[in-house]
């Protein structure tokens, strides 16, 4: 099946994500909107790839036992890759749920199964019918997941609103908590790459000011000045950042 992943998703990696748009996917709970951002920060935040990584693996990790076999299935077992289909699987720790294209292959005479994964970005949700769908490639017709027979849907929360109750929803907003702390934080220590000068003086005079203030501008391109004896002058000094990195460290 050939389907259409949401152009929303080009047009959001060109910027970086506000918490506007975190806020706004939230309050109108839109499938779409949230399954983006779950997709924009499992690719941008190293820490939450990381989180997400160690779950899957732990999974992969473990051992696997099929009881009662028999010489085809035994036969099967060594044809089809089941550490693949559970990897498969896996995205469903993440998103909630994992979608699974299966084909059929003939090999000896027996029928295998063919999985081609499919990214959860190409599934939508119908509200007035309640229903998940697929947009076919070129004719934007809507399918129905319901519709299809060789579709493996694995709902991992057990719930009908799977990207409210997945591990994307419950981390969404710490993430960009962090992310607006980190990209203010750097703002506030950009503008004080060269501090803010501070003088205290008695001059009164509008020419006056408006020299020292040329003269200032001097100071903040690596230039000197030379000033009245009587003139304070000093820069704005950056608090420790042991309270932002604590903050960051919560996130």
């Amino acid at each position: 099946m050939k389907y259409n992943l949401p152009s929303l998703l080009t047009q959001q990696e060109v910027y970086f994500i506000t918490i506007n748009d975190v806020k706004e996917a939230i309050a109108t709970n839109d499938f779409e909107k949230l399954m983006n951002l779950y997709y924009l920060f499992l690719t941008r935040d190293l820490k939450i790839a990381e989180g997400v990584d160690k779950r899957r693996d732990g999974i992969l990790a473990l051992n696997y036992k099929i009881e009662n076999t028999n010489p085809f299935l035994e036969k099967f077992l060594k044809e089809f890759n089941i550490k693949r289909l559970i990897k498969m699987l896996s995205d469903a720790i993440y998103y909630g749920f994992s979608i699974i294209d299966m084909a059929f292959e003939i090999k000896d005479n027996y029928l295998y199964p063919s999985l081609k994964k499919i990214s959860p970005l190409a599934l939508k949700y119908d509200e007035l019918k309640e229903e998940y769908y697929f947009i076919e490639k070129n004719t934007s017709k809507r399918i129905y997941l319901k519709t299809l027979q060789n579709i493996i849907f694995y709902n991992h929360t057990g719930s009908e609103k799977i990207h409210n109750e997945n591990l994307g929803y419950k981390i969404i907003f710490y993430a960009i908590l962090k992310h607006t702390a980190i990209t203010l934080n750097m703002q506030y220590f950009d503008s004080l790459a060269i501090p803010p000068l501070i003088v205290r003086t008695s001059a009164d005079n509008e020419e006056d000011i408006k020299e020292l203030l040329v003269e200032l501008t001097n100071l903040k391109s690596n230039s000197f000045g030379i000033f009245p004896k009587d003139m304070e002058i000093d820069s704005l000094k950056v608090s420790n950042q042991a309270d932002f990195l604590s903050l960051i460290n919560y996130f």
